[in-house]
Protein backbone atom coordinates (compact mmCIF):
# COMPACT_ATOMS: atom_id res chain seq x y z
CA UNK A 1 0.00 0.00 0.00
CA UNK A 2 2.97 2.08 0.79
CA UNK A 3 4.26 1.64 -2.61
CA UNK A 4 0.42 2.68 -3.99
CA UNK A 5 0.42 5.94 -1.89
CA UNK A 6 4.04 6.82 -2.97
CA UNK A 7 3.29 6.09 -6.44
CA UNK A 8 0.00 8.44 -6.35
CA UNK A 9 2.11 11.67 -5.11
CA UNK A 10 5.08 11.02 -6.70
CA UNK A 11 4.08 10.40 -10.43
CA UNK A 12 1.05 12.41 -10.76
CA UNK A 13 1.29 15.17 -8.96
CA UNK A 14 -1.12 17.68 -10.96
CA UNK A 15 -3.52 15.32 -12.56
CA UNK A 16 -3.75 16.11 -16.45
CA UNK A 17 -6.35 13.99 -17.26
CA UNK A 18 -6.09 14.78 -20.87
CA UNK A 19 -3.44 12.12 -21.11
CA UNK A 20 -4.04 8.43 -21.40
CA UNK A 21 -1.87 7.42 -18.87
CA UNK A 22 -3.74 8.89 -16.60
CA UNK A 23 -6.20 6.53 -16.46
CA UNK A 24 -3.95 3.93 -14.27
CA UNK A 25 -4.20 7.37 -12.10
CA UNK A 26 -7.54 7.53 -12.17
CA UNK A 27 -7.92 3.62 -11.30
CA UNK A 28 -5.78 3.57 -8.48
CA UNK A 29 -5.69 6.94 -7.06
CA UNK A 30 -8.77 8.81 -7.46
CA UNK A 31 -11.26 6.34 -7.00
CA UNK A 32 -11.99 5.27 -2.85
CA UNK A 33 -14.55 3.28 -1.20
CA UNK A 34 -17.89 3.90 -1.36
CA UNK A 35 -17.79 5.25 -5.10
CA UNK A 36 -19.94 3.49 -7.88
CA UNK A 37 -18.59 2.52 -11.22
CA UNK A 38 -20.40 1.67 -13.86
CA UNK A 39 -19.02 -0.90 -16.17
CA UNK A 40 -20.15 -0.82 -19.55
CA UNK A 41 -20.61 -4.11 -22.18
CA UNK A 42 -22.19 -4.93 -25.19
CA UNK A 43 -26.14 -4.29 -24.91
CA UNK A 44 -26.06 -3.98 -21.07
CA UNK A 45 -23.96 -2.51 -18.41
CA UNK A 46 -23.22 -3.36 -14.37
CA UNK A 47 -22.77 -0.54 -11.58
CA UNK A 48 -20.22 -1.89 -8.46
CA UNK A 49 -19.87 -0.05 -5.56
CA UNK A 50 -15.94 -0.33 -3.84
CA UNK A 51 -15.53 -1.83 -0.69
CA UNK A 52 -12.25 -1.38 -0.09
CA UNK A 53 -10.08 1.05 1.35
CA UNK A 54 -6.80 1.08 -1.13
CA UNK A 55 -6.53 -1.16 -4.76
CA UNK A 56 -4.76 -4.53 -4.35
CA UNK A 57 -1.51 -5.18 -6.08
CA UNK A 58 -2.27 -8.39 -8.01
CA UNK A 59 0.78 -9.96 -7.35
CA UNK A 60 0.16 -9.89 -3.49
CA UNK A 61 -3.10 -11.62 -3.81
CA UNK A 62 -3.49 -15.77 -3.81
CA UNK A 63 -3.95 -16.56 -7.64
CA UNK A 64 -6.53 -19.36 -6.89
CA UNK A 65 -8.54 -16.58 -5.07
CA UNK A 66 -9.57 -14.68 -7.77
CA UNK A 67 -11.73 -15.24 -11.50
CA UNK A 68 -13.18 -12.58 -14.32
CA UNK A 69 -16.24 -11.29 -14.26
CA UNK A 70 -17.81 -14.57 -16.23
CA UNK A 71 -16.47 -16.45 -13.62
CA UNK A 72 -13.52 -18.41 -15.04
CA UNK A 73 -10.17 -18.48 -13.43
CA UNK A 74 -7.49 -17.11 -14.33
CA UNK A 75 -3.65 -17.61 -13.80
CA UNK A 76 -0.53 -15.60 -12.44
CA UNK A 77 1.86 -15.09 -14.91
CA UNK A 78 5.23 -14.17 -13.97
CA UNK A 79 5.04 -10.67 -15.22
CA UNK A 80 2.51 -10.66 -12.07
CA UNK A 81 -0.40 -10.16 -13.94
CA UNK A 82 -3.78 -12.39 -14.19
CA UNK A 83 -4.06 -14.47 -17.24
CA UNK A 84 -7.47 -16.05 -19.14
CA UNK A 85 -6.74 -19.90 -20.14
CA UNK A 86 -6.58 -18.97 -23.96
CA UNK A 87 -3.50 -16.53 -22.72
CA UNK A 88 -5.75 -13.03 -22.76
CA UNK A 89 -4.48 -10.01 -20.20
CA UNK A 90 -7.12 -9.64 -17.75
CA UNK A 91 -5.29 -7.07 -15.41
CA UNK A 92 -3.54 -3.50 -14.96
CA UNK A 93 -1.84 -4.91 -11.99
CA UNK A 94 -4.24 -3.39 -9.73
CA UNK A 95 -7.91 -4.63 -8.27
CA UNK A 96 -10.32 -3.17 -6.07
CA UNK A 97 -12.44 -4.90 -4.27
CA UNK A 98 -16.29 -4.26 -5.48
CA UNK A 99 -19.61 -5.61 -4.57
CA UNK A 100 -22.90 -5.49 -7.36
CA UNK A 101 -24.86 -2.85 -7.31
CA UNK A 102 -27.13 -3.94 -10.30
CA UNK A 103 -26.58 -6.24 -12.66
CA UNK A 104 -26.85 -6.56 -16.38
CA UNK A 105 -29.11 -3.17 -17.29
CA UNK A 106 -29.82 -2.42 -20.21
CA UNK A 107 -28.64 0.63 -22.02
CA UNK A 108 -31.58 0.71 -24.29
CA UNK A 109 -34.00 0.56 -21.50
CA UNK A 110 -32.42 2.07 -18.29
CA UNK A 111 -29.54 4.41 -19.68
CA UNK A 112 -30.45 8.14 -20.46
CA UNK A 113 -28.81 10.01 -23.71
CA UNK A 114 -26.31 10.98 -21.62
CA UNK A 115 -25.01 8.43 -19.65
CA UNK A 116 -25.70 6.23 -23.04
CA UNK A 117 -23.14 8.83 -24.64
CA UNK A 118 -20.61 8.40 -22.32
CA UNK A 119 -20.32 4.66 -22.10
CA UNK A 120 -19.39 5.34 -25.65
CA UNK A 121 -15.82 5.77 -24.65
CA UNK A 122 -13.31 4.03 -26.02
CA UNK A 123 -10.91 4.58 -23.19
CA UNK A 124 -9.78 2.56 -20.44
CA UNK A 125 -11.69 4.41 -17.51
CA UNK A 126 -13.30 7.66 -17.28
CA UNK A 127 -15.12 10.02 -14.31
CA UNK A 128 -18.51 10.27 -14.51
CA UNK A 129 -19.01 12.41 -11.27
CA UNK A 130 -21.33 14.79 -13.09
CA UNK A 131 -23.91 11.70 -14.40
CA UNK A 132 -24.77 10.51 -10.56
CA UNK A 133 -28.07 11.85 -11.27
CA UNK A 134 -28.73 9.73 -14.28
CA UNK A 135 -26.71 6.21 -12.84
CA UNK A 136 -29.47 7.01 -9.75
CA UNK A 137 -32.33 7.44 -12.39
CA UNK A 138 -31.18 4.17 -14.15
CA UNK A 139 -31.37 2.23 -10.86
CA UNK A 140 -34.41 3.22 -9.52
CA UNK A 141 -35.79 2.63 -13.48
CA UNK A 142 -34.50 -0.64 -13.18
CA UNK A 143 -35.76 -1.44 -9.88
CA UNK A 144 -39.23 -0.32 -11.02
CA UNK A 145 -38.89 -1.93 -13.82
CA UNK A 146 -40.23 1.35 -15.88
CA UNK A 147 -37.50 1.66 -18.62
CA UNK A 148 -36.83 4.73 -19.80
CA UNK A 149 -39.82 6.36 -22.09
CA UNK A 150 -39.88 9.30 -24.43
CA UNK A 151 -43.53 9.48 -23.89
CA UNK A 152 -43.71 9.19 -20.22
CA UNK A 153 -40.80 11.87 -19.96
CA UNK A 154 -42.34 14.43 -22.11
CA UNK A 155 -45.62 13.79 -20.15
CA UNK A 156 -44.22 14.42 -16.75
CA UNK A 157 -42.31 17.32 -18.10
CA UNK A 158 -45.67 19.16 -20.28
CA UNK A 159 -48.37 18.35 -18.18
CA UNK A 160 -48.08 20.86 -15.24
CA UNK A 161 -46.92 23.72 -17.99
CA UNK A 162 -50.32 22.61 -19.66
CA UNK A 163 -52.34 22.59 -16.26
CA UNK A 164 -51.38 26.18 -15.98
CA UNK A 165 -52.02 27.61 -18.72
CA UNK A 166 -55.52 26.11 -18.61
CA UNK A 167 -55.77 27.85 -15.04
CA UNK A 168 -54.65 31.23 -16.46
CA UNK A 169 -55.89 31.42 -19.74
CA UNK A 170 -59.49 29.97 -19.27
CA UNK A 171 -62.48 31.11 -17.28
CA UNK A 172 -65.50 29.32 -16.50
CA UNK A 173 -67.59 28.54 -19.99
CA UNK A 174 -64.18 27.99 -21.74
CA UNK A 175 -63.18 25.20 -19.81
CA UNK A 176 -66.44 23.54 -20.31
CA UNK A 177 -66.10 24.55 -24.14
CA UNK A 178 -62.22 22.57 -23.31
CA UNK A 179 -64.01 19.35 -22.21
CA UNK A 180 -66.57 19.48 -25.52
CA UNK A 181 -63.83 20.08 -27.80
CA UNK A 182 -62.02 16.55 -25.96
CA UNK A 183 -64.98 14.74 -26.03
CA UNK A 184 -65.39 15.55 -29.58
CA UNK A 185 -62.04 15.03 -30.23
CA UNK A 186 -61.83 11.58 -28.92
CA UNK A 187 -64.78 10.16 -30.70
CA UNK A 188 -67.97 11.30 -29.66
CA UNK A 189 -70.52 11.88 -32.33
CA UNK A 190 -72.49 14.18 -30.83
CA UNK A 191 -71.66 16.68 -27.77
CA UNK A 192 -73.26 19.68 -26.05
CA UNK A 193 -73.50 22.09 -23.31
CA UNK A 194 -77.11 21.74 -22.13
CA UNK A 195 -78.59 25.56 -21.14
CA UNK A 196 -78.37 26.61 -17.43
CA UNK A 197 -81.93 27.48 -17.58
CA UNK A 198 -83.35 24.92 -18.26
CA UNK A 199 -87.23 24.74 -16.55
CA UNK A 200 -87.68 21.84 -13.51
CA UNK A 201 -83.74 20.29 -14.47
CA UNK A 202 -82.88 17.41 -11.70
CA UNK A 203 -79.22 17.71 -11.24
CA UNK A 204 -76.86 19.91 -13.62
CA UNK A 205 -74.46 18.31 -16.50
CA UNK A 206 -71.75 21.05 -18.39
CA UNK A 207 -71.67 18.48 -21.26
CA UNK A 208 -73.11 15.66 -22.49
CA UNK A 209 -71.18 13.50 -25.26
CA UNK A 210 -72.54 10.65 -27.12
CA UNK A 211 -70.91 7.63 -28.83
CA UNK A 212 -73.34 6.41 -31.18
CA UNK A 213 -70.42 3.09 -32.16
CA UNK A 214 -70.25 2.14 -28.63
CA UNK A 215 -73.93 3.32 -27.31
CA UNK A 216 -72.62 4.85 -24.54
CA UNK A 217 -73.31 8.77 -23.28
CA UNK A 218 -71.06 10.54 -20.94
CA UNK A 219 -72.34 12.99 -18.82
CA UNK A 220 -69.75 15.21 -17.65
CA UNK A 221 -70.22 17.73 -14.30
CA UNK A 222 -66.93 20.72 -15.04
CA UNK A 223 -65.51 22.73 -12.16
CA UNK A 224 -62.56 25.06 -12.79
CA UNK A 225 -61.69 25.04 -9.60
CA UNK A 226 -58.36 25.61 -7.29
CA UNK A 227 -57.36 23.47 -4.86
CA UNK A 228 -60.16 21.17 -3.51
CA UNK A 229 -63.24 20.21 -5.69
CA UNK A 230 -66.02 18.56 -2.72
CA UNK A 231 -69.14 15.95 -3.28
CA UNK A 232 -71.79 18.73 -4.49
CA UNK A 233 -70.15 18.16 -8.04
CA UNK A 234 -70.73 14.37 -7.63
CA UNK A 235 -73.95 15.33 -6.17
CA UNK A 236 -75.48 16.86 -9.23
CA UNK A 237 -74.28 14.76 -11.93
CA UNK A 238 -75.70 11.45 -9.89
CA UNK A 239 -78.65 13.41 -9.63
CA UNK A 240 -78.85 14.58 -13.17
CA UNK A 241 -77.92 10.66 -14.35
CA UNK A 242 -81.52 10.00 -13.01
CA UNK A 243 -83.58 12.97 -14.16
CA UNK A 244 -85.42 12.82 -16.88
CA UNK A 245 -82.96 14.84 -19.40
CA UNK A 246 -80.29 11.92 -19.18
CA UNK A 247 -82.75 9.46 -19.61
CA UNK A 248 -84.44 10.83 -22.96
CA UNK A 249 -80.88 11.65 -24.06
CA UNK A 250 -79.24 8.26 -23.80
CA UNK A 251 -82.29 6.20 -24.28
CA UNK A 252 -80.79 2.47 -25.09
CA UNK A 253 -77.29 3.69 -23.98
CA UNK A 254 -74.52 2.90 -21.03
CA UNK A 255 -74.70 6.21 -18.88
CA UNK A 256 -71.09 7.30 -17.56
CA UNK A 257 -71.13 10.24 -15.32
CA UNK A 258 -67.71 12.20 -15.03
CA UNK A 259 -66.51 15.20 -13.25
CA UNK A 260 -63.96 17.04 -14.23
CA UNK A 261 -62.11 19.69 -12.54
CA UNK A 262 -59.18 21.99 -12.97
CA UNK A 263 -58.05 21.46 -9.24
CA UNK A 264 -55.48 19.46 -7.73
CA UNK A 265 -57.64 16.90 -5.77
CA UNK A 266 -61.09 16.18 -4.47
CA UNK A 267 -62.32 15.88 -1.18
CA UNK A 268 -62.46 12.80 0.79
CA UNK A 269 -66.23 13.15 0.86
CA UNK A 270 -66.48 13.60 -2.99
CA UNK A 271 -64.30 10.36 -3.80
CA UNK A 272 -66.06 8.19 -1.21
CA UNK A 273 -69.61 9.36 -2.50
CA UNK A 274 -68.06 8.88 -6.31
CA UNK A 275 -67.05 5.43 -5.60
CA UNK A 276 -70.72 4.48 -4.05
CA UNK A 277 -72.16 5.71 -7.55
CA UNK A 278 -69.54 4.78 -9.99
CA UNK A 279 -68.47 8.00 -11.10
CA UNK A 280 -65.41 8.92 -12.43
CA UNK A 281 -63.43 11.52 -11.01
CA UNK A 282 -60.53 13.52 -12.89
CA UNK A 283 -58.50 16.16 -11.42
CA UNK A 284 -56.34 18.94 -13.24
CA UNK A 285 -53.40 16.87 -13.75
CA UNK A 286 -55.27 13.32 -15.22
CA UNK A 287 -56.86 16.26 -17.47
CA UNK A 288 -54.04 17.77 -18.75
CA UNK A 289 -52.37 14.36 -19.62
CA UNK A 290 -55.56 13.35 -21.58
CA UNK A 291 -55.48 16.25 -23.39
CA UNK A 292 -51.71 15.77 -24.33
CA UNK A 293 -52.68 12.31 -25.42
CA UNK A 294 -55.83 13.55 -28.01
CA UNK A 295 -53.37 16.23 -29.53
CA UNK A 296 -53.99 20.25 -29.25
CA UNK A 297 -54.85 20.62 -33.26
CA UNK A 298 -57.78 22.42 -34.21
CA UNK A 299 -58.09 23.72 -30.12
CA UNK A 300 -57.75 27.43 -30.79
CA UNK A 301 -61.16 27.35 -33.03
CA UNK A 302 -62.93 25.16 -30.65
CA UNK A 303 -62.19 28.03 -27.60
CA UNK A 304 -63.40 31.09 -30.05
CA UNK A 305 -66.57 30.00 -30.72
Amino acid sequence: MAMIDEACSTYWPENPKARTRYNLKRFICDMKKGDWVVVPKWSDFDIYEIIGQKPHIISELPANSIEDWHKKPVTLGNNGHLYRENGDLVDLGFMWRVKPVRILLSRYKFADAALTSRMKHRGTNITISDLRSSVEAAVVAFDANRPVDLYNSLAEATVQAVLSVIRKELNDSKFERLVKWYLERVGASAAEIPAKNERDKQGDADVVAAFDFIRTAIYVQVKFHNGTTDEWSVKQIVSYQAGEAAMTFADGYSQVCWVISSADKFSDAAVELANENKVQLINGEQFAIMLLEAGFTGLDTALKK
